[in-house]
């Protein structure tokens, strides 16, 4: 059987290119969705058997189920914008916003942090809480730039950049194919959010109507799109692909 070409980020090891050249890493951030649509894309990922990262934001009873699903790695997605913002509702300072969220998943060894929020402060920090992969480098694909990962200056972390996220995509209306993207860069790290793949956002604005019933499964239903390419359709093609690579 060939190398599995879907893998976690923290199997990456900047040193050993087997770990990294020429995979797909399927990276979630779960942004507070509700469990019926985390649901979705945990349903989505178990039918095909996918390797994962999910970086968490809050409790639900959802994290046993991706604990027991040795496919699934669950790191870290903290928020500092309302710290910024004056707001203490994790945390009176950096430290204390790390270990909110260390505490909901102490296992974890990954972070991408919210709106990718992130300082030379934070990322000497991350130690402290046993966080060795940092994923807040964003490159977007069309940059050209031969991405990889690498270690941070202090040899303490492992910089893991991506090439590709759903909102940023749907922003810009990327016509590129996930699966073109994947054959094309050294490795591929891609960023999702279930609540994209559960409304099978086309646009921006479709999401922002949706807000105010995030909550509400039957309403939020309403606001599911079937007419045009989406990021769930973007997710299949690319994970059909994935399957006729192995």
């Amino acid at each position: 059987m060939k190398k599995n070409i879907c893998g976690q980020i923290q199997e990456i090891d900047p040193t050993q290119s087997q770990s990294w050249e020429k995979r797909i890493f399927l990276t979630f951030d779960t942004e507070w969705a509700s469990d019926p649509v985390l649901e979705h894309t945990l349903d989505i990922l178990e039918e095909f058997g996918l390797s994962a990262t999910i970086f968490v934001t809050h409790q639900t009873p959802l994290l046993e189920r991706m604990r027991s699903n040795s496919q699934i790695e669950l790191g870290i997605h903290p928020n500092f914008n309302f710290l910024l913002e004056g707001d203490f509702r994790y945390g009176k300072n950096y430290m204390e916003v790390l270990d909110y969220y260390k505490k909901i998943v102490p296992e974890a060894t990954s972070m991408r942090s919210h709106s990718m929020v992130n300082s030379t402060r934070i990322s000497h920090a991350l130690k402290t809480f046993g966080i060795r992969f940092n994923c807040n480098c964003f490159i977007p694909h069309q940059s050209g730039a031969q991405v990889r990962p690498f270690v941070s200056w202090d040899n303490e972390l492992t910089m893991i950049p991506f090439v590709w996220e759903d909102d940023i995509s749907i922003n810009y209306k990327d016509p590129v194919a996930l699966a073109t993207i994947a054959r094309n860069v050294p490795y591929a790290v891609f960023n999702f959010h279930p609540i994209h793949v559960y409304l099978n956002s086309d646009s921006l604005s479709r999401y922002q109507k949706s807000k105010n019933v995030a909550h509400d499964i039957k309403k939020l239903q309403m606001h599911i799109n079937k007419e045009n390419i989406g990021i769930e359709d973007k997710l299949l093609d690319l994970v059909r692909d994935i399957g006729r690579r192995h």
